[in-house]
């Protein structure tokens, strides 16, 4: 799948279907993540803390798709689509609790971590200049998650979909005619937990309206409650293509 979707992106960037002034846009994103926390207790109040990259290992590859509606004047509108699943087999380092289930160290363990994220966004222009564009808003998230671990036919999970407000700015700064920087930032701190997605990419213009780029991705947050306790830091050096249509 992931090189079907950078093959699209090239073939999209050297077609450059789009107008430079449409106000439509679509990204498309690929990305090689590092994990570098993920650590689960559940039940949160009862259950044991673990460190679930011994299921899942420590890397995936990730996808995105970003359609945004904006024009030079008045707010803009950005619908996101950012799956991410990591499963595997592994072996626990010591007994675990999990869910009030309790699973044995030392036997091959499957797990499953999903954190899919579904994001609406409302932006307004917040500064703008001749090399400049930046915004500020609102996304609302809606997160489908679940961590599940399964062990010599037993299996136990915890599911959660909810409703998370976050912070949105976004900017754009030209460097020159065909190269600029990128920021993207999602995030919000409160007593129940926290969440913050941001990015920092390089982009090339190779025609009006389509533009390639690199850059770095982290996703960083958790939340400490009864139920849950799950806090993760992941890091994606991410590829993509950026046409307007």
């Amino acid at each position: 799948m992931k090189s079907g979707l950078i093959s699209a992106a090239i073939l999209g960037s050297s077609l450059g279907f789009g107008a430079d002034e449409s106000p439509w846009k679509l990204d498309i994103e690929v990305g090689s993540m590092r994990v570098g926390l993920n650590d689960v207790r559940i039940r949160g109040d009862s259950g044991t803390k673990f460190d679930f990259r011994d299921l899942t290992g420590s890397s995936l590859n990730t996808v995105r798709l970003d359609l945004t509606w904006e024009r030079e004047t008045g707010p803009g509108y950005r619908f996101l689509y950012a799956p991410l699943v990591a499963s595997g087999t592994g072996f626990l380092d010591s007994a675990v609790n999990f869910n009030g289930r309790n699973f044995a160290a030392g036997v091959a363990t499957e797990g499953r971590y999903q954190f899919n994220s579904y994001r609406a966004t409302w932006r307004n222009r917040w500064k703008h200049g001749p090399n400049s564009d930046w915004r500020i808003g609102f996304t609302l998230k809606v997160r489908d998650a679940e961590v599940r671990v399964s062990q010599g036919g037993v299996t136990e999970s915890d599911k959660n979909v909810g409703l998370v407000p976050l912070l949105h700015i976004y900017g754009e700064e030209r460097l020159s005619d065909r190269w600029r920087f990128t920021f993207d930032f999602d995030g919000l701190a409160a007593p129940q937990g926290r969440a913050f997605d941001f990015s920092g990419r390089l982009g090339y213009l190779v025609s009006p309206g389509s533009e390639v780029y690199l850059g770095l991705r982290v996703l960083e947050g958790g939340v400490d409650n009864e139920r849950v306790f799950n806090f993760f830091l992941q890091s994606s050096l991410v590829l993509g293509w950026s046409g307007r249509f």
